[in-house]
């Protein structure tokens, strides 16, 4: 925990030495000697002596308004890595007491004035911030590590916005972590763990409501509780798509009791009367059953919705009475007597415990609590959900998860703070001016266990994950989560560098093999085994016809298979939208906030038919800018709309048509065909220099597509440099 309120560290018993170096990024950006003074004054209090010295490091590309850091992920920009790498490539590297304060004019967001992060010894800070002094000293604070101490009697107390970011960015740096999904960042449903005490006052933890409302994560599902002590309600059969329970069964046997005492006082009638009443009444037969065989079918859907809304999702936990809350979220996750069903909609989940008894309920979008300050004591309230942000006269539609305070005193309102999921306050951006910005989707396709190159290594692999990976959980990453792309020459970060985004996200379009069109991993591993090798004399093939284990001679290309599995397509696009909700959610923390931002999407093998999912969602809401296709799966499925995006390039080699290559030089894994929509001038063909390394595997390797970025400008296939 990082306590910030006043000017002065721990006392140290020895004089710690601190090397601070200023980097302007342009002109007239100085630390005057007032400022070094200020700075030099606050640290000799914690008997720490500071050295300043200053560089200058500038660039064409830097920006005069740079990208606003972000406090969740506690991870500099992209703007701030380029700018430090550039520094750093003709500089001395840092040393333990080294740091380096890298100087902007200002952020896009006014109210951001520095990043920091803790144990660090790279900073940035905006010149225009109010009292630069102050900003700077809190920020070199954070970076050192350093415990500060409250104490106001010391000569000025940080502002409570800088305490919060401060707070902020020590806190989520801590929960960040290279190789594990952020989950809480996106997710259709958003849960929430409190207690409550006898008067539904939320127990507060050391006064404070942020951290008395446990926000674990979000996820795709949420969670329907199947231990019910009504027989009559309790499920006796359940999947993804079907839960049965002895309720349904009633209601559909009297539904069926009913229709067929109809039918019987019908066809009574109708023996006893005469033609043309008896044909009316065969008509009125026919009619009533087809009225009363839609009412069961309907009063069933109704039923199931009522039964999973109100039964399933708003119910008491009883084999869960005392649980923390960090264990109750545990055996959400794990137990049996939870079923997690796919949500269509941003909606959340609260589980609340009184009495040690945990209850659930589901919840619209936003949450408003009511905070009430009556002398030393503070109480918190859950008054309701919501699917808008209430905020004085302004009522605006939310497009992710929020929580409202409304913060009372002496029975008058005096303050309302929005918090993301996070726990991050945004009200003060909610005014604040959108800045354009360029998004980066890399979009992986399928992930085998073993890249091993031996039969032991592969096995080994297996032994340990399975034959296959679990398909994707449909999650935004802000970083190569699986090393999909980087181990192979940094692929990713080339791409980076070659468009120059914002902010950059990761989503993984692995599914089963089954969902490919080998329809199975067992089908794909028979046809790669049967496959002849590449041909050694690359100008005179003989790899068009080849014998099969029996002796047969057929058609090298028939072992490919090309027939289009739609519906394992479908499957990934359909899974896509869940991942372009998630995308849309993350882009409009501020409502409507993606309007003027530009999307570049790279993809790979089944991450095509995965992208063009995500298209379907945030097409209408987010410009398109290039979409760059690499050795496409079953690109014959979907269609691209070219009048979208300023430019759409796909690459691989080609089975039929201009350009198509030997059979041994073919893409095994995906046979590529040009994607619908596309034309000839949309793809690029592997340079013939790159021949010798292509085969049924490696034609598919993303490792062995790093040509393109040997490609020039006005070249087919160039990734283009955006200029907005």
């Amino acid at each position: 925990m990082l306590f910030i309120s006043g000017s002065i560290f721990y006392a140290q018993e020895t004089q710690k030495l601190v090397n601070i170096h200023f980097v302007t990024t342009h002109q007239n950006q100085e630390v005057n000697l007032r400022e070094q003074q200020f700075v030099q004054s606050f640290f000799m209090e914690a008997n720490i002596k500071s050295n300043f010295d200053h560089f200058h490091v500038s660039d064409k590309s830097f920006p005069k308004i740079w990208n606003t850091p972000d406090l969740e992920k506690a991870a500099y920009s992209l703007q701030m890595r380029y700018c430090r790498d550039l520094f750093f490539n003709t500089k001395r590297p840092i040393e333990q007491n080294d740091f380096y304060v890298f100087i902007v004019q200002r952020f896009a967001d006014t109210s951001v004035y520095y990043s920091s992060i803790q144990d660090e010894n790279i900073l940035f800070i905006a010149r225009d911030a109010p009292n630069f002094e102050k900003y700077l000293c809190g920020a070199l604070s954070l970076s050192m590590g350093e415990e500060m101490i409250l104490d106001s009697t010391k000569t000025f107390e940080l502002t409570e916005q800088c305490k919060k970011d401060l707070y902020a960015a020590n806190s989520m740096f801590q929960r960040y972590d290279d190789f594990e999904n952020i989950s809480s960042n996106n997710g259709q449903v958003a849960q929430y763990f409190w207690t409550e005490d006898q008067d539904g006052n939320i127990v507060l933890e050391n006064q404070e409501s942020i951290k008395s409302i446990f926000r674990p994560t979000k996820l795709n599902d949420y969670a329907l509780y199947l231990n019910l002590k009504n027989p009559l309600i309790r499920p006796i059969f359940l999947s993804q798509k079907w839960i049965i329970s002895p309720l349904h069964i009633l209601i559909f046997s009297i539904l069926v009791f009913v229709l067929l005492l109809i039918r019987k006082r019908i066809n009574s009638t109708i023996r006893e009367s005469r033609w043309p009443k008896k044909w009316r009444l065969r008509l009125y037969k026919l009619l009533i059953w087809i009225i009363t065989s839609g009412a069961i079918i309907g009063s069933y859907l109704l039923i199931d919705v009522l039964y999973t809304s109100t039964f399933l999702s708003t119910a008491t936990l009883d084999d869960f009475t005392g649980y923390s809350e960090n264990s109750l979220f545990k055996e959400i996750e794990q137990n049996p007597a939870f079923l997690l069903r796919n949500s269509k909609y941003l909606q959340s989940q609260i589980f609340v415990k009184k009495n040690r008894v945990w209850r659930t309920m589901k919840m619209k979008k936003v949450l408003y609590f009511d905070e009430d300050s009556r002398g030393s004591q503070t109480y918190l309230k859950f008054i309701y959900s919501s699917n808008n942000l209430q905020i004085k006269d302004k009522k605006l539609s939310a497009n992710t998860h929020y929580f409202v305070i409304r913060k009372w005193q002496n029975g008058k309102l005096v303050k309302v703070n929005v918090y993301n999921y996070s726990g991050l306050c945004i009200d003060y951006k909610l005014d604040h001016v959108d800045p354009a910005r360029r998004i980066l989707l890399f979009v992986n396709g399928y992930r085998p266990v073993s890249l091993a190159l031996n039969l032991n290594g592969h096995l080994k692999a297996i032994g340990k994950n399975g034959t296959e990976f679990p398909s994707s959980k449909n999650i935004i990453y802000s970083n190569d989560r699986y090393d999909y792309w980087t181990p192979w020459k940094h692929f990713d970060q080339r791409i980076i560098d070659q468009i120059n985004p914002s902010e950059v996200f990761y989503a993984d379009g692995h599914h089963s093999a089954s969902t490919s069109n080998y329809a199975s991993l067992e089908a794909f591993v028979l046809a790669q085994t049967s496959y002849p090798s590449r041909c050694e004399n690359l100008k005179k093939h003989h790899c068009f016809f080849t014998k099969t284990a029996t002796g047969k001679i057929i058609r090298t290309l028939s072992i490919l298979q090309r027939n289009p599995n739609k519906e394992g397509f479908d499957l990934r696009r359909q899974n896509g939208r869940i991942a372009g909700k998630n995308l849309l959610s993350i882009l409009n923390e501020l409502p409507n906030n993606s309007k003027n931002d530009t999307v570049f999407i790279v993809a790979h093998s089944m991450g095509y038919a995965y992208a063009l999912g995500i298209l379907d969602v945030i097409k209408g809401s987010i410009n398109g800018g290039g979409f760059y296709i690499f050795a496409a799966e079953n690109a014959g499925s979907g269609t691209i709309n070219t009048s979208y995006w300023r430019e759409v390039w796909q690459y691989g080699v080609l089975i039929n048509g201009v350009g198509k290559v030997a059979p041994c030089l073919q893409d095994g894994i995906a046979p590529q065909v040009i994607a619908r929509g596309l034309s000839a001038d949309n793809h690029v063909n592997f340079p013939l220099k790159y021949y010798p390394k292509l085969g049924f595997s490696t034609s598919h390797f993303i490792g062995n597509y790093e040509w393109v970025f040997d490609l020039k400008s006005g070249q087919k296939g160039y990734i283009t440099h955006p200029r907005n």
